[in-house]
C-alpha cells in the first residue's frame, strides 16, 4: 500500500510540474488581445477569456476591431471630463474655456 501511495504522489507531482506551465502560458498570452481591446473600449475580462481559448484569432480580431466611441466617452466622463455645451467635445473638468471652440464654459 505504501508503494501505491508513493506512485500516486509521484504521478501527481509529475502531472502538476508538466501541465502547469502548459496551462499557464495561455493565461498570460490572453492578456495581449485583452489589453488591445480594452484600449478600444471593450471588456477586458471577456477578451481575456477569448484570448485564452483562441489566442491567434482573438489577437487578430482585437487589432482590427474599431473603437467603441460611446464606451470610451462614458469612461472619460466618469473620470472627470465634461462636454462642452457648444461644440460637444470633451474637455477637462477644471477648464473654463473650451480648447476646441474657444467659448467660455
Amino acid at each position: 500500500m505504501k508503494i501505491f501511495g508513493s506512485i500516486l504522489i509521484g504521478l501527481t507531482f509529475l502531472s502538476v510540474s508538466v501541465f502547469f506551465p502548459i496551462m499557464l502560458l495561455p493565461t498570460f498570452l490572453g492578456i495581449i488581445p485583452a489589453a488591445i481591446a480594452n484600449n478600444k473600449g471593450r471588456s477586458f475580462n471577456g477578451w481575456w477569456i477569448y484570448g485564452i481559448l483562441l489566442f491567434i484569432i482573438a489577437l487578430a480580431h482585437s487589432i482590427f476591431i474599431k473603437r467603441d466611441i460611446k464606451s470610451l466617452e462614458n469612461k472619460l466622463l466618469s473620470e472627470g471630463m465634461k462636454k462642452c455645451p457648444y461644440c460637444a467635445e470633451l474637455v477637462k473638468g477644471e477648464a473654463i474655456i473650451c480648447k476646441h471652440c474657444g467659448k467660455d464654459l
